[in-house]
């Protein structure tokens, strides 16, 4: 209505009941209502209590004033419509007139619009009774493009002059604020589209999660705000197990590595201590078994005197003993297939019958080593010293007779730069290429006895030159 046809219905319903007001009292009252949305109801209570305030016939400035004007009266009413709900419903209206303050920023905080589901549509009820006739807090309506039912404050004095509402505001105006916050990037999410890359993360979900646990009662969020929460801490768990499942695997094969590690180093200390609790005991079961199992883990066993080591029989498959000192060692009818022993100290080692196919023996020192009977086939003799070993020959030893009908097997066994000074061969010698053929020394075969070579092997091959007695 415009201000002359508010003056009408303000002055002439008084007259016709010969009521009059005091000049210019119009005038205040057209001024204190203005032209806010819902100023008929805040008129219609002002001069309802106005009317009951009358004297002689006459609406005077003093009744006016002692209402509190249009502001006041409104305020009163809203205390004594507060005062009459029970103590659940104050909890709701708390809630539902702090979702009707805009917060001003460096300006008076406003009212605002809310909808049924910023309200929350549980508190709707008591906002249809707040909308009613005898309460007339708030006026309800429906938002034109969304269809949706809203609500707003019947008059923004009540925001400015209600101070149960002001002191609502002012002691949760942080909550307010975060609040609103999570709403508006909800909103924004659903207008991307929903997008992963609108949702919260690191600290602005903590205390988004935080505070939809702590202010559930007072300030519920909306099902989209709660949607929006929640799959963000989806897609944050979801990228957690992702990484933990990246870091996981370098980790799980180090923990694997580092058990199969302190494993075995136990297990190698046992068997030491095994080694040395019968030192002196050449044929201990139990310090030949630890051996031969040391020599399995691939333990280096450099540095370690073995000599007069019994490991007759021993299953040394494609063992590590490199640089090993296995000086006087009996490996009689060992299995040394594929074995390292490369630079290994072997003087004197009793090999008889042993299986050395394919084993590395470059640069070992073999010197005296008994190596009739055993199986070289394959074996690299590359630089290796090979002066006064026995091929085939009977020989007596420490109370022991040894007799192999046997002789050893070269086939394919590679001599290359080997050095044979002083073997004990049969109805061979042979003499080294390493220079030419005039320089080169010759030994003579002490134990004449069958041709040790079978019929494809090729001393030329393995840089010697063969030399019919």
């Amino acid at each position: 209505m415009r201000r002359e046809e508010l003056r009408a219905a303000i002055e002439q319903p008084a007259h016709k009941l010969n009521v009059q007001f005091q000049a210019h009292l119009a005038e205040r009252l057209l001024d204190d209502v203005g032209s806010e949305p819902g100023n008929l109801p805040l008129l219609e209570f002002a001069l309802t209590q106005l009317w009951d305030n009358q004297k002689d016939g006459e609406l005077t400035h003093r009744a006016y004033d002692e209402i509190g004007g249009v502001k006041q009266a409104l305020v009163k009413h809203a205390e004594q419509v507060y005062s009459r709900l029970s103590e659940s419903k104050q909890r709701q209206a708390q809630r539902i007139f702090l979702a009707l303050v805009r917060l001003g920023e460096a300006t008076e905080d406003t009212r605002r619009v809310a909808t049924q589901e910023d309200i929350g549509r549980e508190n709707w009820e008591l906002v249809t009774h707040l909308a009613g006739f005898e309460a007339r807090l708030v006026v309800t309506g429906r938002n034109d493009k969304t269809s949706e039912e809203t609500v707003e404050v019947v008059h923004e004095a009540l925001i400015r002059e209600w101070q149960r509402l002001r002191e609502w505001i002012d002691s949760n105006r942080e909550k307010l604020i975060q609040h609103r916050k999570i709403e508006s990037t909800a909103t924004e999410w659903r207008d991307q589209g929903k997008s992963k890359d609108y949702l919260l993360r690191g600290k602005q979900l903590n205390e988004a999660k935080a505070f939809q646990k702590e202010q559930a009662s007072l300030f519920t969020l909306s099902g989209l705000a709660s949607e929006f929460i929640q799959k963000s801490i989806k897609y944050r768990r979801n990228n957690l197990l992702k990484l933990i499942g990246f870091g996981l695997i370098p980790l799980v094969g180090l923990t694997i590595f580092l058990g199969f590690f302190a494993e075995r180093e136990i297990r190698t200390q046992r068997l030491w201590r095994t080694v040395d609790a019968a030192k002196g005991q050449k044929n201990s079961p139990a310090r030949i078994s630890a051996l031969q199992e040391l020599v399995k883990l691939d333990v280096p066993l450099d540095h370690t005197p073995l000599n007069e080591t019994y490991l007759s029989g021993a299953d040394l498959k494609s063992a590590n003993l490199k640089s090993a000192h296995l000086s006087g060692a009996y490996l009689l009818d060992a299995d040394l297939s594929s074995a390292d022993l490369s630079d290994a100290y072997l003087y004197g080692v009793h090999l008889e019958g042993a299986v050395l196919c394919g084993a590395h023996l470059s640069s070992a020192h073999l010197s005296s080593a008994v190596l009739f009977g055993a199986n070289l086939s394959g074996a690299t003799f590359y630089d290796a010293n090979l002066s006064g070993a026995y091929f085939s020959v009977a020989y007596r030893d420490y109370d022991l007779f040894f007799c192999r009908n046997s002789v050893a097997n070269l086939s394919g066994a590679d001599f290359s730069g080997a050095d044979f000074s002083g073997a004990h061969l049969q109805e061979v010698q042979y003499t080294n290429k390493s220079t030419s053929s005039q320089t080169c020394r010759r030994f003579l075969v002490k134990y004449p006895c069958p041709t040790i070579f079978p019929p494809n092997f090729d001393p030329k091959a393995a840089g010697m030159v063969l030399v019919k007695l």
